[in-house]
């Protein structure tokens, strides 16, 4: 199963409290799925007393993009392992309404208290280093936003002072990827390639640019390098935890027989990741010349021809007296699909409007086909 590897910031909205009095903590959402509320103090004597906080978030998303929250997945065991608290003190309860915060509508928060009233001052302290003092094993509202506000005058009461400052930063978070779990690529119809792929999940996904490259051989023998360009760009679906099925066909496939395909996944913010790169081989069954297009043409026209075996061919063309007036192409090409463009204003071509016969002409094989150039 393939994986984009990629980091996505889901947007956390926050709510920032300033107190003057006493020390200073850091209080943080991180993460996703789950989703944890790390607290840390600015200095190495900031105490630990009690911890209340809210933590609003949206549980009406689609059934397949997000897990409820409830009181027995919400893990405060760091609380009582790391400073020895009890849970006599201790509350958890998910409320549900309507609260507006910075714009955004939640529909549920979590409202959770725990605090220590047994031990002395100073027993315990917030670490320098960080703490979680809530592992939240859900996703808040699937790829969306939660909000976090502490609760009461700020939250963290201090009990040697007044209270603390506390800061609420934002943080980047890796939810769910997008998952690429099939990738294929087969021959349909002559010159054509139909790409199939398959997503497992996905998270902000604007689409996939498709690209193709020729497989040449400096590129097997590891001479050269490959050059890609852009044929197609299908749309993602944004957002989802279930399959999602996509199919591109690639059509009139020129230069060769062998080609690479990748997708280029792209996401909403233009952060993009490739998949592995995939290989199919389109060899002709015959030789043919296809009809030029466009046709009549001025002043230049597109020549198509297949070739089922490495040849040494030349395109040439004819006026109606069976005069040669022109050499497109002399040169030895490889097995596969060509084309190549006849451009009356190169230099050295001097046609009057008229029908011309163009002809490919190699060792085992000729073909003749009529064009009209009309100035």
């Amino acid at each position: 199963m393939r994986k984009f590897n990629k980091f996505y910031v889901i947007t956390i909205f926050t709510f920032m409290y300033f107190n003057l009095f006493a020390g200073e903590v850091t209080v943080s959402l991180v993460g996703n799925d789950p989703l944890t509320v790390n607290v840390k103090g600015n200095t190495a004597n900031e105490e630990a007393a009690a911890f209340s906080v809210f933590i609003y978030f949206n549980s009406d998303a689609p059934a397949d993009a997000v897990s409820t929250l409830d009181p027995a997945n919400v893990n405060s065991t760091q609380l009582t392992d790391t400073f020895g608290w009890t849970t006599t003190f201790e509350a958890k309860t998910i409320e549900t309404g309507s609260w507006l915060k910075d714009g955004v509508t939640y529909t549920s928060r979590l409202n959770y208290a725990h605090s220590n009233v047994i031990s002395g001052v100073n027993d315990d302290v917030w670490p320098t280093s960080g703490v979680d003092v809530l592992i939240l094993d859900f996703d808040p509202g699937g790829p969306g936003s939660a909000y976090i506000e502490l609760n009461g005058a700020d939250g963290i009461p201090n009990y040697s002072t007044d209270a603390h400052t506390v800061t609420f930063v934002n943080q980047s978070v890796s939810p769910l990827p997008v998952e690429l779990s099939t990738f294929s690529v087969n021959s349909v119809e002559g010159a054509n390639a139909e790409l199939n792929w398959e997503t497992a999940t996905e998270v902000n996904n604007h689409g996939f640019s498709i690209e193709r490259s020729i497989l040449s051989e400096g590129f097997e023998k590891g001479t050269e390098s490959a050059v890609w360009e852009e044929v197609a760009f299908v749309e993602g679906h944004g957002n989802s935890n279930s399959p999602k099925l996509y199919s591109y066909t690639d059509a009139n496939l020129v230069g060769g027989s062998k080609f690479m395909y990748r997708l280029k996944q792209i996401d909403i913010d233009g952060t993009f990741e490739y998949s592995d790169v995939i290989e199919i081989e389109v060899v002709p069954n015959n030789y043919e010349l296809l009809q030029n297009y466009p046709n009549p043409f001025n002043p230049s026209t597109l020549i198509r021809f297949s070739l089922p075996e490495d040849t040494q061919l030349a395109i040439n063309i004819y006026n109606i007296l069976g005069e040669k007036v022109a050499t497109v192409l002399n040169e030895e090409l490889k097995a596969g699909f060509h084309q190549v463009n006849f451009n009356t204003n190169s230099a050295g071509y001097s046609l009057a409007s008229g029908i011309y016969i163009y002809t490919l002409e190699s060792k085992n094989f000729s073909q003749v086909k009529k064009m009209i150039l009309m100035k």
